[in-house]
């Protein structure tokens, strides 16, 4: 009888650990600012009044890095848990706004994390929880979670008639400077649209 529940438990346990492990990368994003940015002047615009789509070639980085990568400053304990993967990853070559490198994780079915490896300073930025992917390139400070077309394929064969894309899958769009995330625009479900 003891093995039948420590068989029925065990499951139950490493879903509840996964759910637990999302809850805290998501409650650990309170250092992400959240403005609009004009990408003509790029000055700071109230969030809802942009209404269109944000394009990476509208925030080119400056930077080229082409120097001895730093080691990763490991100050939380989030980073620290994340050592191998952060360590590994700051060793390559950069992949994001000139000098930067991203470092993906899993946590779990649709839960996902990153850091963002400043490979001049060491410096590390934790980024946010996210679901499908993210969209980013070496050429731009701009990075998206959950771009729109990832989420619109996702659900295209999913869902039935009068059904619509769940609220959680939403697309945000965050501008990266000075080793900060700022969210600047953001998509809702019934936002998405090809």
């Amino acid at each position: 009888m003891k093995k039948f529940f420590a068989v029925l438990l065990a499951p139950l346990v490493f879903v509840l650990a996964i759910i637990v492990s999302v809850f805290l990368l998501r409650s650990e994003q309170s250092d992400i600012e959240v403005v609009a940015v004009n990408a003509e002047n790029n000055q700071a615009a109230p969030l809802a009044k942009q209404t269109e789509a944000c394009a990476k070639e509208d925030f080119p980085s400056e930077f080229k890095w082409n120097g001895t990568n730093a080691e990763p400053i490991l100050d939380t304990d989030l980073k620290k848990s994340y050592r191998t993967i952060i360590t590994e990853a700051s060793r390559m070559q950069p992949d994001f706004s000139g000098k930067y490198k991203i470092a993906q994780f899993g946590a779990g079915t649709m839960a996902n994390g990153f850091f963002i490896i400043n490979l001049e300073t060491g410096a590390v930025t934790e980024g946010f929880a996210f679901e499908f992917a993210l969209d980013y390139s070496i050429d731009s400070k701009l990075i998206t979670r959950n771009p729109k077309e990832t989420v619109l394929d996702f659900w295209k064969d999913g869902l039935k008639d009068g059904e619509e894309i769940p609220g959680w899958c939403v697309t945000e769009y965050y501008l990266f400077e000075n080793d900060k995330l700022t969210l600047i625009k953001r998509l809702e479900p019934n936002e998405l649209k090809r």
